[in-house]
């Protein structure tokens, strides 16, 4: 404001000047109450920031998987092309086995992997919360990990953005148990 009453000096009448101004004002009046409202929220509570704590360190946990997965998948995408670029034949074998492989492993050990992720995940905010786990639990994210990019290596054309956004859901979902219940 002091800038400002410098350069309107020769005329502080000027509408250019008088607009600016009570520009100014506005900013500096909404700084402050939300200055207020912020000490009104009590941030010294020890139990908010254990909350916040917990909600970005899952966020950067779920991130840094998200990043290892999609490395895996593109190592494991690199080492197909390896073996094709080689044996031009070996994915007519390799494809067929291990799309096999990992559809047996998906039903036998690891039901709610199956999908995309994003369907699943929309899912599990519109049960109840018994049924959470069907959806989203660790094992889930661990094998959308192992087995898209193990589906990758075989062959198979598969997207990282769904099954990127079902464990990030299932990472926040094993981490809201540490949240304390009257935050929940």
């Amino acid at each position: 404001l002091a800038t400002m009453s410098r350069q309107c000096n020769g005329n502080p009448g000027h509408t250019s000047c008088r607009v600016e101004l009570h520009f100014y004002k506005y900013i500096i009046q909404t700084m402050h109450d939300i200055l207020h409202k912020l000490r009104q929220q009590r941030l010294h509570r020890p139990e908010l920031w254990l909350e916040r704590l917990i909600v970005w360190g899952g966020a950067a946990a779920a991130g840094l998987l998200i990043v290892g997965f999609a490395r895996l998948s593109d190592w494991a995408n690199m080492h197909f092309h390896q073996i094709l670029a080689h044996h031009a034949w070996w994915p007519l074998l390799l494809s067929p086995c291990g799309g096999m492989l990992v559809v047996y492993l998906v039903r036998r050990f690891f039901s709610g992997a199956e999908g995309s992720g994003i369907p699943q995940t929309i899912a599990a905010l519109q049960v109840p919360e018994p049924q959470i786990p069907r959806f989203l639990s660790l094992r889930i994210a661990l094998a959308k990990v192992g087995l898209g990019a193990l589906a990758v290596g075989c062959g198979f054309s598969t997207g990282r953005e769904g099954p990127s956004v079902q464990v990030g859901a299932c990472l926040m979902h094993a981490l809201r148990r540490h949240v304390p219940r009257k935050l929940v």
